[in-house]
C-alpha cells in the first residue's frame, strides 16, 4: 500500500512538472517568434509614459536572466528634458535596466511592464532659480482616446529594484538639496484596492544630503539607513505613510511613523522618531551642523532615551523640530559647572515664538527634574532654560541642602575650616552663557547657615552658633542677620 501512493505521488509530481515544461516552452516559443514585436511594444509603451527625450543605446530580448519571466533588457539609457542643453543635468540615465514583462497581459493587450532593474543609474531632479523644473517629465504623455479607458486601470507594476542607483533632488530656487544613494532597494508593490497601494521595501541608502535649507546644513549627512518594513500610499489623500516601522540609521535602531503628501501646491511632511541608548554625540551628528554647533555648547555622557517629530514643507523652508530627551545619572558638562549623577527631562525646539522664522535666534534647550551633585553637593533644579542659540541666555534655577563640612574641600583653604553645621543654597540665574564683563547678568537668592561651627587658624578664634544669610539681589550682595559666639 505504501508503494502504491508513492508510485501514484511520483505520477503526480511528473505530470505538473511535464505540464510546467510545457508551459514554459509555449512561452519560450512564443517570445522567440514574436522578439522584435515585444521589444517593440516595450519600447513603445515607456515612449508613452515620459514626457522627455528618451535615448537607449542598446536593447535585447532576456528569457533565461530571470527565468521564468521575461524581460527587456535596456542598455545605456538617457532621459532628459527640453533644457537639457543649459542645465546638463539627465532626468535619468541608467548603465542597465531590464524591464520585466508579462506574455499574459501582452496577449491580452494590457501594460505589458510589470517590474523593472536599475544597475548603475541615477535621477536628478532640478529647479533652477527661476523656477523652471524638469520635474514635469514625471506627468505622463496626454492621450485623450485613453483618458477614460485607464481611469479605472489597476497599476500593473509589482516589483522595482534598484541597485547602485543615486537620487538626487536640486532645487535652487528653495536651496534645498535632498542626494542619497541607493545601494540596493527590492520594492514589492501591490494595488490593493480602489483606495490602498501597498509597498513591501527592503533597503540599504546612504544620505548624502537632507538639506531642506543648504545655509543651515544637512540632516542625516553621510549616514546610512537600512531596514526591512513596510509602506502605503493613501489613494485618496495622495499621501505616503509608514506607521511605526523600524529603520536603522548607521546601526542606530529607530521607529519611525511618516506623513508625505505626493500632491496639492502646499504638499506638508511629518516625521517622528523614536530611539533608545543613542550617544548625545551621534545624535547631534544627525542633525543640521547649525543645529548641531548650538547643541555643542553642552554635553552628556551617558545615552538618551529621544523622541523627535520633524514637520513642515516639502517645497522648502526650514521645518519644525521638536526632540525630546531624558537620561539617568549621566556626567554631564556645562559651559559653567560640570555635574555628576545627573538625572533630568528636557528638550529642543526651534519655534519659541509661532509665527517667526525657524532659526536658532527662535530655538531653545530646557531641561526639567534636573537632579545631579556636584563636587558631592546634591543640587535640584525646576527648569534649566537656553533661548536664542545664536547668543544663548541662561535662565535656571539651582537648589541644594548640605552638610557645611563638605564645603571644606572645594574652598580649599588651610586658614577656615567649617566643623560643623547646614548650609542651604537657592539660587537663580540669567545672563549670557559667555563669559563676560556686562552687566547683564542677574543672580538672585540666598546661601544661608545654621548653627555652624568654624575654625580660624591663623588667630587660633573658634566661632560658634553661626547662623545668617548671603543674600543675592540682582547680582548686588548682602549679608543678613549674621550671628555668631566667638571663643
Amino acid at each position: 500500500m505504501k508503494n502504491k501512493y508513492l508510485k501514484y505521488t511520483l505520477k503526480g509530481i511528473i505530470v505538473l512538472l511535464s505540464i510546467l515544461v510545457i508551459l514554459y516552452v509555449i512561452v519560450f516559443s512564443y517570445v522567440s517568434v514574436n522578439k522584435k514585436k515585444i521589444i517593440q511594444q516595450v519600447t513603445n509603451e515607456i515612449g508613452k509614459k515620459l514626457s522627455g527625450k528618451v535615448s537607449i543605446g542598446n536593447i535585447e530580448l532576456s528569457f533565461f536572466s530571470h527565468f521564468p519571466k521575461v524581460s527587456v533588457a535596456l542598455h545605456d539609457v538617457l532621459i532628459t528634458d527640453t533644457m537639457y542643453a543649459q542645465h546638463h543635468h539627465p532626468f535619468f540615465q541608467g548603465k542597465d535596466v531590464n524591464v520585466n514583462v508579462s506574455v499574459i497581459n501582452m496577449l491580452i493587450k494590457k501594460s505589458a511592464i510589470n517590474g523593472f532593474r536599475i544597475d548603475n543609474g541615477s535621477f536628478y531632479l532640478y529647479t533652477d532659480t527661476s523656477g523652471y523644473t524638469n520635474k514635469y517629465l514625471f506627468n505622463p504623455k496626454n492621450d485623450s482616446s485613453k483618458v477614460t479607458a485607464n481611469s479605472n486601470e489597476r497599476n500593473q507594476l509589482k516589483n522595482i529594484v534598484l541597485n547602485n542607483v543615486r537620487l538626487t533632488e536640486e532645487d535652487n530656487l528653495k536651496n534645498k538639496l535632498f542626494d542619497i544613494q541607493v545601494n540596493d532597494l527590492d520594492l514589492d508593490l501591490e494595488d490593493k484596492d480602489a483606495s490602498v497601494f501597498l509597498f513591501s521595501a527592503t533597503a540599504d541608502m546612504l544620505v548624502h544630503s537632507l538639506a531642506f535649507n543648504n545655509d543651515r546644513g544637512s540632516f542625516l549627512k553621510e549616514k546610512t539607513i537600512t531596514g526591512v518594513f513596510d509602506m502605503r500610499y493613501d489613494k485618496k489623500l495622495k499621501q505616503v505613510q509608514l506607521d511605526n516601522i523600524t529603520a536603522y540609521i548607521a546601526g542606530q535602531p529607530f521607529k519611525i511613523t511618516a506623513r508625505f503628501d505626493m500632491a496639492g501646491d502646499n504638499r506638508q511632511f511629518s516625521l517622528e522618531l523614536h530611539t533608545k541608548d543613542i550617544h548625545y554625540g551621534f545624535a547631534k551628528s544627525l542633525v543640521t551642523h547649525k543645529i548641531d554647533s548650538a547643541l555643542s555648547i553642552g554635553d552628556v555622557e551617558k545615552p538618551l532615551n529621544v523622541d523627535a517629530s520633524l514637520k513642515g514643507p516639502l517645497k522648502g523652508g526650514d521645518p519644525l523640530i521638536l526632540v525630546i530627551f531624558d537620561t539617568k545619572e549621566t556626567h554631564l558638562t556645562t559651559p559653567f559647572l560640570e555635574f555628576d549623577n545627573a538625572t533630568f527631562k528636557g528638550y529642543f525646539t526651534n519655534e519659541v515664538v509661532a509665527g517667526l522664522p525657524r532659526k536658532d535666534p527662535n530655538s531653545e534647550i530646557v531641561l526639567s527634574n534636573f537632579s545631579a551633585t556636584w563636587q558631592d553637593l546634591p543640587v535640584t533644579s525646576d527648569k534649566i532654560e537656553v533661548v536664542n542659540l545664536v547668543v544663548p541666555i541662561l535662565t535656571c534655577d539651582l537648589h541644594s541642602g548640605f552638610p557645611l563640612t563638605q564645603l571644606n574641600d572645594i574652598i580649599g583653604s588651610n586658614s577656615i575650616q567649617l566643623q560643623s553645621g547646614e548650609g542651604a543654597a537657592s539660587i537663580s540665574y540669567q545672563g549670557p552663557i559667555a563669559k563676560n564683563n556686562n552687566s547683564n547678568s542677574f543672580i538672585n537668592g540666598f546661601i544661608s547657615i545654621k548653627n555652624a561651627s568654624v575654625f580660624y587658624a591663623p588667630r587660633d578664634v573658634e566661632l560658634k552658633s553661626v547662623n545668617g544669610k548671603i543674600l543675592f539681589k540682582n547680582s548686588d550682595v548682602f549679608v543678613e542677620n549674621l550671628q555668631c559666639v566667638v571663643l
